[in-house]
């Protein structure tokens, strides 16, 4: 099932409904092809949900000598972003009732929001009575548009939000490049946390083009996906799993893998079919890929260590985790340190998301230090 998330009308909805052709979830309310009768009183609805199938692939893979990225196709000279250095409150979505229980945090990785999150938060409150909180990162998901894209900019952004929430005692959970602004945040103001769980990043620069090489022909894919759905489509509702189609095959045209295309699929917008949820071609003329590997160093001094428990989750399958890396790096920044591996690549709680729950929940759910 692919997730995905809209506000609007509940006219837009049933037009949704009648390009979709399947079941949709709104809220705790099911609608089939025979509308509830209570339903005309909804004025505004929340979509969670709908089924889809990635096709399978018919014949090999492309090879990447094979690959014709087109970046003259994509006009970048035509891309502009507003920059202003003053932090933004992010997007959020909450997973479970405000208890008394302190919060869980989610801050996702470059190219994704807040719902790739969606299918694990929701399992997590329930094992933790914690509410979860997913957030989007600037410049993803619905949260603000500013420039630049940097981490000092996120980890700024994060700490603002949850200053402006009132929130406290937070177990901030973050993957990726969401794993470098968690750790980031929490050697910033300690104060603000409870514990930190980092998924698959460490705590140094590194050259993202040779950890993952998968990270630039994403991105290019997605400038296509952009371009090309906007082309195709313009302003039109069309049928959803068309739109998903045509997004499958265009990004296999760069070789991504069907694992990483259902993680990005929840970016197309429904209501808006025709645009991802953050437009990722400011990302290409401004190479903000080549700037997810920092380590703001600098940003951190006077450096003191984290003393909160600390647990990283390395996927076996990606190279964003060393041996060398656990042994001198991490120690350098925490001093209460928990390691456990999956057997999985970088996406670690989407090839494997009910191991990663475990995982998860028995960290939040360990005794605490008297």
């Amino acid at each position: 099932m692919i997730k995905y998330q809209y506000w609007g009308s509940f006219r837009r909805v049933l037009n949704l409904q009648r390009y979709v052709g399947q079941n949709v979830v709104v809220g705790r309310l099911k609608l089939n092809n025979a509308v509830d009768s209570r339903t005309p009183l909804i004025t505004k609805v929340f979509i969670r949900s709908i089924h889809y199938s990635i096709p399978p692939r018919k014949g090999p893979p492309i090879s990447m000598k094979d690959i014709d990225y087109k970046i003259d196709d994509l006009h970048l000279d035509k891309i502009s972003m507003p920059t202003e250095k003053v932090p933004i409150t992010l997007h959020h979505e909450v997973y479970g009732k405000n208890t008394n229980q302190s919060p869980i945090i989610f801050l996702h990785g470059f190219l994704n929001d807040g719902r790739i999150y969606s299918s694990v938060a929701p399992q997590i409150n329930t094992r933790t009575g914690k509410p979860c909180y997913t957030y989007d990162l600037r410049n993803h998901g619905q949260s603000g548009r500013k420039f630049p894209h940097d981490y000092q900019s996120m980890v700024e952004d994060v700490i603002y939000t949850i200053e402006k929430q009132g929130l406290k005692d937070v177990s901030l959970i973050g993957h990726s490049m969401g794993a470098k602004v968690a750790m980031l945040v929490s050697l910033k103001r300690p104060d603000l946390i409870s514990d930190l769980i980092v998924i698959d990043n460490s705590p140094v620069v590194n050259d993202v083009s040779k950890l993952d090489r998968m990270i630039e022909r994403l991105l290019i894919g997605l400038c296509h996906v952009e371009t090309q759905l906007t082309a195709k489509y313009g302003k039109d509702i069309v049928d959803y799993k068309l739109l998903y189609d045509d997004t499958v095959k265009i990004l296999r045209q760069f070789n991504i893998n069907d694992l990483v295309i259902k993680a990005i699929l929840p970016n197309i917008v429904v209501g808006k079919p025709h645009k991802l949820t953050a437009s990722v071609l400011p990302f290409m003329k401004y190479d903000v890929r080549s700037k997810l590997g920092d380590w703001p160093v600098s940003y951190l001094q006077p450096l003191k260590k984290l003393d909160k428990p600390t647990l990283v989750i390395r996927a076996k399958r990606s190279r964003y985790i060393n041996d060398d890396n656990l042994t001198n790096d991490y120690p350098k920044y925490f001093n209460d340190l928990t390691v456990t591996e999956m057997n999985t690549g970088h996406f670690a709680f989407v090839e494997h998301p009910t191991q990663f729950v475990k995982i998860v929940s028995e960290f939040l759910n360990r005794p605490k230090a008297s």
